[in-house]
């Protein structure tokens, strides 16, 4: 379980299996630019992800680059679930979002 205000944060985050739990107060998930030699990417191919957001300018996955959910199960309540500024692909896995489930990235 991780209780914070950016959850996990990097410029590449990839989870490929396990329980994870956040509650996060900014940010669930974050791929920001820390490195010129990578390009920021969220990268989902397994495991069940819980994400709680805290109220206001909030996002459950925020990538200044792309998001990719290759599998698993990625579950957001918030108001905000998806940021992102490059490209968005739901491939395989489950996204729910707001307890809805949806087969686009928002």
């Amino acid at each position: 379980d991780i209780t914070a205000a950016e959850g996990l944060e990097g410029t590449v985050v990839t989870v490929n299996d396990g329980d994870i739990y956040i509650a996060a107060s900014d940010d669930g998930i974050n791929a920001a630019q820390k490195s010129d030699e990578y390009s920021p990417l969220v990268e989902i191919n397994g495991g069940n992800i819980t994400i709680d957001m805290g109220a206001g300018d909030t996002d459950g996955i925020d990538s200044n680059g792309d998001i990719t959910i290759n599998g698993g199960t990625v579950s957001i309540s918030g108001m905000s679930a998806v940021d992102y500024d490059g490209t968005a692909q739901l491939n395989g896995g489950t996204l729910i979002v707001n307890g809805e489930e949806t087969d686009t990235i928002p």
